[in-house]
């Protein structure tokens, strides 16, 4: 009998020791399953940064080409793991933006703003949204708040400016040209811009600081165009000296410009060029180029 109850014993103390030894040996296979699928996540989270950085770097280069079409390309396939981060919400709506994919940018900007990803481009790609799909004045709301909270940023007052002048509210649209010259006083592209608008909406006393700016720029930074520009608003408004000066540095410059572009500076800045004896030589004194017609073929 003791015997018996013995062997019952050890038979169950050897099925305990059974289901033990199984249920740990599930347990670490279980362990060892989650651990694989763990590793294998980090390891494809690891791989999808760095090909996202490297998107990130390609688009860059890409932007500074002025190819915004291909970084927008490049990064695409990349956008969700690009919201992430400032870098990459600031790569992301530049590419965007000069791609001119309303869709996309309006995601992108909204979704870096939910990321707390506060940087200038992210702002100013949600205003541009906003504007290419017709709500031009929520574009100048979210612009304004924008300039409000980066107020050292001229891109924000020179968007305004332009929704304002398509509007025809003039003074608002100086207004804007005005403070945007103020914030960057060292931009070629914006001064070029102001001084169209401002000559045309015939405010000479904006138009002038605009051209003394353009005066202050380096020789790299101007185009003959915009010097010429500049010294046609300067010399309007009693600044010879000084548009003289420019127009010094402008004429060694038309021939670089091309013919065609030679052409039109000539036509339009002839009577300034002559006045302070820089008319090209293969111009007769003070006479602009003749215009050159093209001949049309007629079907019957």
């Amino acid at each position: 009998m003791a015997k018996a109850k013995a062997k019952r014993f050890n038979s169950a103390a050897w099925n305990n020791v059974y289901e033990g030894a199984k249920l740990r040996g599930g347990i670490t296979l279980i362990s060892a399953t989650l651990g694989a699928f763990a590793l294998g996540a980090v390891t494809f989270w690891a791989f999808d940064q760095v090909l996202a950085h490297r998107a990130v770097v390609r688009a860059q280069q890409d932007l500074r080409r002025g190819f915004a079409s291909l970084a927008a390309d490049r990064i695409d396939s990349h956008r969700y793991a690009l919201t992430d981060s400032d870098e990459g919400c600031k790569t992301l709506t530049q590419a965007y933006t000069g791609a001119h994919r309303a869709d996309r940018l309006e995601w992108s900007a909204q979704a870096c703003l939910d990321g707390h990803h506060e940087v200038p481009e992210v702002f100013l790609g949600q205003a541009a949204a906003r504007e290419w799909l017709g709500d031009e004045q929520g574009a100048t709301e979210l612009y304004e708040r924008g300039g409000t909270r980066f107020s050292s940023n001229a891109d924000f007052p020179w968007a305004v400016a332009r929704i304002r002048a398509r509007a025809h509210d003039k003074n608002g649209a100086v207004a804007s040209y005005a403070e945007a010259v103020r914030r960057a006083p060292g931009d070629p592209r914006l001064l070029g811009d102001a001084l169209t608008y401002l000559v045309r909406a015939r405010a000479w006393a904006q138009a002038k600081d605009a051209a003394e700016k353009v005066a202050a720029l380096s020789d790299m930074d101007c185009t003959a165009g915009l010097l010429l520009q500049a010294a046609h608003v300067l010399n309007a408004t009693g600044g010879g000296d000084m548009a003289r000066g420019l127009v010094e540095r402008a004429a060694p410059r038309l021939d670089a410009s091309g013919t065609v572009e030679k052409d039109r500076l000539v036509t339009q800045y002839g009577g300034l060029l002559s006045a302070f004896g820089r008319m090209p030589a293969s111009q007769p004194d003070g006479q602009a180029p003749p215009r050159r017609h093209r001949r049309h073929r007629h079907r019957y």
